[in-house]
């Protein structure tokens, strides 16, 4: 792959990420400027890391399975977000969202890190499937 073509890969996969993640933060209640900012910064730190890791591992290393290779860095982006999102909890408010005083998620409102977490899969699960569409095309 060319650098012109890395620098289009990962600029397109960051923007799809970005404006998934921040539509559904919108969605799931997040309102606040803070809020946003830290699901755009937590996407800004793991979304490129991600697709220039997959990238090199996919030239170096050839013929790896892509579910094998992007599963653990999925992950691994799941608990740097969350992570953030924990740090970051007065800003998004996540206790306060409407999917966490459900019935069936109230009880995560108790654990941060497990709020932060879920919240973290709910959106990079989005993102991700967006991906895989927008890679069909």
């Amino acid at each position: 792959m060319s650098v012109s073509g890395l620098i289009l890969t990962v600029s397109l996969s960051l923007f799809i990420t970005e404006l998934v993640e921040l539509a559904l933060a919108l969605l799931l209640g997040v309102r606040n400027m803070d809020g946003l900012l830290s699901v755009f910064l937590a996407n800004l730190m793991t979304n490129p890391a991600v697709v220039l890791t997959y990238v090199a591992v996919r030239f170096y290393v050839g013929s790896v399975p892509a579910e094998s290779l992007l599963l653990p860095l999925e992950i691994a982006a799941v608990i740097a977000e969350a992570l953030l999102y924990l740090m970051r909890k007065k800003n998004l408010l996540l206790d306060e969202l409407p999917i966490f005083n459900a019935s069936g998620l109230s009880g995560i409102a108790q654990k941060p890190f497990l709020m932060a977490l879920v919240f973290s899969v709910i959106l990079n699960a989005a993102s991700y499937f967006s991906g895989v569409l927008v890679s069909m095309i």
